[in-house]
């Protein structure tokens, strides 16, 4: 019954993290600590992530061009050269990685809640009819 009820919770619990998580990734993905942590995976060996921005444009929904901003994730050697530069996959490994960690946080809610529902019902149960607990099993 405990497996039910943390499944049940779990998929409460995890609903809004798919709504919230990529927003929030979305919004912190443009952050020179991010970029810093995302470098030491996709970066190669000596080299160290740095965002760059860049002014470009993109269409409304009109078909307008319109200015906007550019983020591209550098990975400088030593010396101050791009040895690789990665415009996307440090933003989708960012918000791929807040997503998980906000169903890790749901699995640990469900859990949580999976405990005091056990709590709660033994309880329950040592209220019930007090004859029943002094029968002898047979």
């Amino acid at each position: 019954m405990g497996v039910v009820v943390w499944a049940i919770l779990f998929g409460l619990c995890s609903l809004p993290v798919f709504i919230v998580a990529p927003f929030i990734g979305v919004f912190t993905s443009y952050n020179e600590t991010v970029a810093g942590w995302m470098g030491e995976i996709i970066c190669p060996a000596d080299s160290e992530g740095k965002l760059r921005t860049y002014a470009t444009t993109t269409r409304d929904k009109y078909g307008n061009f319109r200015p906007a901003t550019g983020y591209e994730l550098n990975c400088l050697n030593s010396s101050g050269e791009v040895v690789m530069a990665d415009p996307v996959l440090y933003g989708y490994l960012w918000i791929g990685f807040v997503i998980v960690l906000g169903l890790v946080l749901a699995g640990g809610g469900a859990l949580f809640g999976t405990l005091i529902y056990g709590v709660l019902k033994a309880r329950a149960e040592r209220l019930k009819d007090p004859y029943r607990q002094n029968i002898e099993p047979r």
